[in-house]
C-alpha cells in the first residue's frame, strides 16, 4: 500500500508530502525537561518523511539555473527540491 504522506513519481527525485501535518508526528511542544521524549518524536518524523539526507547535507540543493550555450534555464531538479523544502516548512506552521 502507498504512502499517502511522502512518495516519489518516477520522473521526482525528492519526495514530497501530499498531506503533512507535523503535529501528528511531533505532539509535544519542546521544553527543557521533555527533550528526549521531542527528540524520539522528531526523529520519528525525520525517518518517516525520508528527511534525514536534507538534514545530513548529503542532499544538497541543485544548482538553481542550467546554462545551454547562451541560454540560461531554471533548473527542474532545483524546483522539486524546492517543493520539498517549502512543503515541509507549510506544514510545520
Amino acid at each position: 500500500m502507498a504512502s499517502s504522506i511522502a512518495h516519489i513519481t518516477s520522473n521526482q527525485k525528492f519526495p514530497y508530502p501530499s498531506t503533512l501535518n507535523v503535529a501528528n508526528f511531533v505532539s509535544i511542544n519542546l521544553f527543557q525537561k521533555n527533550f528526549l521524549l521531542w527528540k524520539t518524536q522528531v526523529l520519528c518524523l525525520i525517518e518517516s518523511q525520508h528527511l534525514r539526507g536534507f538534514i545530513s547535507g548529503k542532499i544538497t540543493a541543485p544548482d538553481q539555473f542550467i546554462i545551454t550555450g547562451s541560454k540560461q534555464q531554471i533548473n527542474l531538479d532545483y524546483l522539486q527540491w524546492k517543493c520539498q523544502i517549502d512543503s515541509y516548512m507549510d506544514g510545520s506552521e
